[in-house]
């Protein structure tokens, strides 16, 4: 069975894992994401440094909360996950629904208790 140059591949079919459009954060949210990652590549580093923990889920925070505050980080972003193995990449997609789901249902419970 081969796939012809017009046949969707894996990584097509997939949507970006972050928004690329401007950012609608207001100054001090960025300023502040952007201090957030600034920590927590510090912290990657630390902990690279120190052999108890590894770095790296330090570095991945930082990359998704810079992305966060720069729409260039998140095409960056998008454009290396395409470099992924397919299930992950809709493996991180399902993760991140959940989480936005949860966080819903957070806002609207905190909503009804006001």
């Amino acid at each position: 069975m081969s796939m012809s140059p017009s046949d969707p591949t894996p990584s097509t079919r997939l949507a970006p894992l972050l928004p690329e459009g401007p950012r609608s954060h207001s100054t001090i949210t960025r300023i502040g994401l952007l201090v957030a990652s600034g920590v927590l590549i510090l912290l990657g580093v630390v902990f690279w440094l120190v052999p108890v923990v590894t770095g790296l889920p330090f570095y991945l925070a930082a990359v998704v909360t810079l992305s966060m505050a720069s729409s260039r980080a998140a095409r960056w972003m998008n454009r290396c996950e395409q470099h992924l193995p397919y299930r992950f990449r809709r493996w991180l997609r399902l993760v991140l629904r959940r989480r936005e789901r949860k966080g819903r249902r957070d806002r609207r419970k905190r909503a009804d208790r006001n």
